[in-house]
């Protein structure tokens, strides 16, 4: 996690940084081999971008808060 008041995790873009996804990677192969499921929510879940690189990454699912639901959706 990352405090929000960090500068490092303040913009938008951190969601998809390559450590970032590289991590959720490597939570999602940990949880196949343990069999066990990943499900993300916050503000990459919430994200259209951040859904698709979920999706890309074998997330087993999202929360999305119902404001976002539409753009997560399209």
């Amino acid at each position: 996690g990352i405090d929000r008041d960090n500068p490092v995790g303040a913009t938008r873009d951190d969601l998809l940084h390559p450590g970032m996804l590289h991590l959720i990677r490597d939570a999602v192969a940990a949880a196949r081999r343990a069999g066990r499921k990943i499900t993300v929510c916050g503000e990459m879940a919430a994200d259209p971008d951040g859904v698709l690189a979920l999706h890309a990454l074998r997330v087993d699912a999202v929360s999305v808060p119902v404001n976002q639901l539409q753009a997560v959706r399209q």
